[in-house]
C-alpha cells in the first residue's frame, strides 16, 4: 500500500513542477508526471531496502522522500532539457 502513496505523490509532484516550469524547460505533463513517478518511487524503495521505512505501514518519511525524489528527478531532466537544447 505504501508504493501506491510514493507514486502518485510523484504524479502529483510532477504534475505541479510543470505548472511552475517555464515551457522552454518542461517535459510535459505526462513526461513530468512519469519522471515524478520513476524518481518518487525510486528514492523512497531505495530507502525501504535500506531500513530507513518501516514495512508494510504508511510512514510519512516515504511520501517527503517520494516528493524530493520526484523533485530531483525532474530537475535532473528539465535542466538536461535546458543544457542540450532540445
Amino acid at each position: 500500500m505504501d508504493i501506491l502513496s510514493w507514486f502518485f505523490t510523484g504524479l502529483l509532484t510532477g504534475f505541479l513542477f510543470n505548472i511552475v516550469v517555464p515551457r522552454r524547460g518542461a517535459l510535459g505533463f505526462l513526461g513530468s508526471m512519469g519522471a515524478g513517478a520513476l524518481g518518487g518511487v525510486g528514492l523512497a524503495f531505495i530507502a525501504s531496502i535500506a531500513g530507513l521505512l518501516p514495512e508494510g505501514a504508511f510512514s510519512e518519511l516515504g511520501v517527503a522522500l517520494a516528493f524530493a525524489g520526484a523533485l530531483g528527478f525532474n530537475m535532473v531532466c528539465a535542466s538536461y532539457r535546458l543544457v542540450s537544447g532540445r
